[in-house]
Parts: C-alpha cells; structure tokens; sequence
C-alpha cells in the first residue's frame, strides 16, 4: 500500500477535519496533496498482465517441498496478528494499517493460505474469489466464475531461502482445485522480469490479458487488450535485449 493510498484511507475515515484539528498532520496532508497532483499530472504508461492456469493441468507432485511445514487455511485476522505485526516492523509503508487491511480482505470473503513453524504464521498467499485489484494500473477486474485470484504472497525476512514460496504456491492451488475452482489468475506488471520467470517455473505461463493505464494531463483511461501468449515468449524477448 502506498502512502497515497493510506493517507486516502484515513481520509476516508476520518474526513478532511481531522487533519484541519491537528496541526501535526498538516503537513502530512500537505504532502499527499503534493504527491497526488504529481501522480494525476504527469504522464504515465503502466502495464500489468493477467496469467491464467487452468487448475486442472497442474501437476501438484512436481512443486511440493517443506513436507515438514504445517500448512493452514485462514479466513479471520485473529490467526495472524502477530504475522502483521512483524511485517509491519520489516515493511514501514504499512504505516501501522495492516491488520485494518486484513479486516478488509476477510470481511470481503477472501482468504488465505499460511505457513505455520512453532505454531506461527511465517508466510501466506492471499485467495480472491470476487475481484482482482490491479493497484499498479488502478483498475479492478471481476473475476469469472470459477476462478481464483491469488495475490500478496509474504515471507517474514529470517524464513527466506528455504523454499518457501514454492511450498505455498503449491499447496495454495492444489487446496482451489480441491474446492471446486477450474482456473488460478495472477497479475503482474510487464516490466517485473524476474516475478514473470519464477511464476512461469510454477506454472502460470499463459498470458490471457493486457491491462494498460495511460495518464496525460490529469485524464486517466484505461485499455484491455486480449491476448493469448506463453510468458516464454516474454522471456525470450527480454532476453535478446
């Protein structure tokens, strides 16, 4: 989450006269004035694509690791406060806001997978069933029936390198299939080289949809473009360059 986007939030919660009252907040608004008119202004061009898996094609057997690792389904916060407060301390952007985001996430019927070591939570991938929030290109995208959108996978800083985010991932998408879902969706922006290279190892390698933000002079639009492409394809073009 961005600092615009929590300022945005507090905003939403607590109206303009709550910064007016508090002249130590000042200049925080201040800032996200400034921040927010440089976003809106100037000229951008960001992409993400949408990868798609059919559930039913992925071979379970060849992504498990960490046998040994207590996997859990979570729908409610209470399981990961200390998870959040962890990541808090690792990600300061959160600003404190990160549990009000899990609240969120729950209470819209999304879940999550985690790992558990001594009883606590040291990694997740978080499950959607209705929408896809595409914070880069600020776009939401309904999700079809039957599908899953698997987004925000963390591991705390001392549980990384150990194979982790491949024993999630796998057991995440076996667990869809296993509940009657037929296809897994991720979204990645286009430029990100090394998060489309991993994901293409685990299986989500075809590429269904291009969503484009363009941004000129305080207009934003947005362009879908449909596409049908292996993300090797992708590599293979990174590559030459």
């Amino acid at each position: 989450m961005s600092e615009i986007e929590r300022t945005r939030s507090r905003l939403r919660q607590h109206g303009l006269s709550y910064y007016l009252r508090q002249p130590k907040y000042i200049a925080s608004y201040s800032g996200y004035l400034f921040r927010l008119l440089k976003e809106r202004w100037s000229d951008r061009r960001v992409s993400m694509y949408i990868f798609e898996m059919p559930l039913e094609t992925f071979r379970r057997s060849q992504l498990q690791s960490n046998q040994n690792v207590l996997k859990q389904c979570i729908n409610s916060v209470e399981p990961m406060l200390e998870y959040a407060r962890i990541r808090e301390l690792e990600e300061p952007a959160w600003n404190g806001n990160y549990v009000l985001e899990l609240e969120r996430r729950f209470a819209r019927g999304d879940f999550c997978f985690a790992m558990l070591m001594h009883g606590k939570v040291v990694s997740h991938i978080f499950v959607t069933q209705s929408y896809c929030d595409l914070g880069e290109v600020s776009y939401r995208l309904r999700l079809p029936q039957y599908s899953v959108g698997l987004y925000d996978v963390y591991t705390l800083f001392n549980y990384r390198g150990k194979g982790l985010y491949k024993t999630i991932f796998s057991y995440c998408v076996g667990e869809c299939y296993n509940k009657g879902f037929q296809r897994a969706l991720m979204w990645i922006v286009s430029d990100n080289i090394k998060s489309i290279m991993v994901h293409s190892i685990l299986g989500m390698r075809r590429i269904t949809l291009e969503v484009i933000m363009r941004q000129r002079w305080g207009l934003r639009w947005h362009q879908l473009r449909s596409l049908s492409i292996d993300s090797s394809e992708l590599l293979k073009l990174s590559g030459d360059h």
